[in-house]
């Protein structure tokens, strides 16, 4: 990795246990993705987030928690 400015090895930093995720808008008839829906997610905390797909019909990136949480989605 490499050597510190005072010549002490680099450690590479230790994975943080986090979860961040997107998710995929689908047709459920077809299987194709939704582009450009608007959408609601609420979280396990009962926030809710909105947005709209982009061209692969993808959600945003939900902020990272320290747990996973199970959410709700709305299109």
């Amino acid at each position: 990795m490499g050597l510190t400015a005072d010549g002490k090895p680099l450690v590479a930093a230790s994975p943080a246990s986090v979860f961040d995720d997107r998710f995929q808008i689908l047709d459920a008839s077809t299987g194709e993705p939704i582009a450009n829906a608007e959408y609601a997610i609420e979280r396990a905390n009962g926030e809710v987030e909105h947005g709209i797909t982009d061209q692969h019909g993808r959600t945003h990136l939900l902020t990272a928690t320290e747990q996973a949480e199970v959410v709700h989605i709305y299109v």
